[in-house]
């Protein structure tokens, strides 16, 4: 992921009444382990003054140099992180417009409820069934038609996804297709104006890492590293959104890890949490640096997602996590327990061509045809009903109505038209 903004600083460090010769490395924040040098005259008492000043770099500006001239950044580029990123190139954004609301107060508002589509689930050419934009030429022209289910052809719209969505979240299940997926349903992650009306950002807990060439005039450097004591005050296993604590359902969805943990030393200082030694079936969980202010509880966000390998219910499942300082020491560690329900499979549908659909046995009967003097075309009544069982090929049962004689449609328009309604009138 190319890194939009990276941002170094370079510091230099003045014995007094010297001219700028310096610009130290100092670390991101963090005991301070520290060397340091001294003016020309060897002496111990030597006074410094800082100066600070902030470089950004972009792969569109890759290199930066101080106002001294004494310290340049060059940008080499971005590694790939450990979690693949979501791909959203092959994806279509749909943006609800509730009524009366403009567009500015549309991109304005919550972006939660935006909805992420694969381009193979909305028809484009209206032909296709059981999809986003379905046509009524899609549905009239499908095969079989009074042998398939209710509603047959008109699944899979919008507001079908958008409940099924809504359900999942109510359920503490992740949304499929809502961009809070993205989220652990936290969606003020999501509002992002930076790139424009139309960018949303999502959080990633994966390490990104750049790599940089510093160059700096060394005569008097001072480096600094900081490292502190952490404590992990505390931690559980959620559903999405936090819906509730303690496991969630196997192989269906997964768990948000929730920690919250502080920095018990007097510095700013730099982590790395790890999730290790963790019961059967969980799968690796990628690690977590962060940088924490001294004296202040934090929670992790974004929370750091736990699948398991299998769809058993189990009340033991577990997980150590462990804090690291800055030079790689232990400084506490926990160890979490959480439950998985039994994943809950949907039930096989039933109807169609050879199940219990009703759409049969209301077609033959629904639909007439029936020639009347001194108008032309085709009339169609749902005044009438003459229920064959099936509409089969030379099945033509009869009726009369007003000494007028009344056919049955033809067996090729049934499939056609019978299903488009419950209630066809003339």
């Amino acid at each position: 992921m190319a890194v939009n903004n990276v941002s170094g600083s370079g510091q230099q460090v003045l014995p007094s009444g010297s001219l700028p010769l310096s610009s130290p490395l100092t670390g991101m924040n963090g005991t301070n382990s520290s060397s340091s040098g001294t003016s020309s005259g060897g002496s111990n008492n030597t006074a410094y003054v800082l100066h600070e000043e902030q470089l950004s770099l972009s792969p569109s500006v890759p290199l930066a140099v101080t106002a001294s001239g004494l310290l340049s950044i060059n940008l080499v580029g971005d590694l790939v992180t450990y979690t693949a990123l979501p791909v959203l190139s092959s994806q279509l954004l749909l943006i609800p417009q509730p009524t009366g609301a403009s567009i500015q107060q549309i991109l304005d508002g919550n972006r939660s409820g935006w909805m992420l589509l694969s381009l193979d689930m909305v028809d484009t050419t209206d032909t296709e069934c059981n999809k986003v934009g379905t046509e009524f030429s899609a549905f009239f022209n499908q095969p079989d038609a009074c042998y398939r289910a209710p509603q047959t052809c008109l699944s899979n719209q919008l507001k079908d996804l958008q409940q099924s969505d809504i359900a999942r979240v109510q359920a503490g299940l992740v949304p499929l297709y809502m961009v809070a997926q993205f989220t652990d349903g936290d969606s003020s992650e999501l509002q992002s104006f930076n790139s424009g009306p139309l960018s949303f950002a999502l959080p990633v807990a994966s390490t990104s890492t750049s790599l940089l060439v510093i160059s700096v005039v060394a005569d008097h450097v001072v480096f600094v590293e900081n490292s502190s004591p952490g404590k992990i005050n505390a931690a559980a296993v959620c559903q999405y959104a936090n819906t509730r604590c303690g496991g969630f359902e196997a192989g269906a969805s997964r768990g948000y890890l929730v920690v919250n943990l502080t920095n018990t030393g007097y510095l700013n200082a730099s982590y790395t949490l790890t999730f290790s030694n963790c019961s059967a079936d969980i799968m690796p969980v990628e690690a977590r640096q962060f940088d924490l202010l001294p004296g202040q509880p934090t929670i992790l966000e974004p929370p750091s997602e736990i699948y398991v390998q299998d769809n058993l219910a189990a009340a033991d499942r577990y997980c150590w996590l462990k804090l690291f300082n800055g030079q790689g020491v232990v400084t506490d560690e926990m160890q979490v327990f959480f439950y998985t329900n039994a994943t809950k499979f949907n039930a096989i549908p039933t109807g169609g061509l050879n199940g219990t659909a009703l759409w049969p046995l209301l077609c033959c009967g629904l639909l007439h045809h029936e020639s009347m003097l001194g108008e032309a075309g085709w009339i169609l009544r749902a005044d009438r009903w003459h229920c064959g069982t099936h509409c089969h090929p030379g099945s033509a049962p009869q009726a009369w109505r007003a000494g007028i004689h009344v056919q049955l449609m033809h067996v090729r328009l049934c499939p056609m038209l019978c299903c488009s309604t419950s209630s066809v009138q003339g």
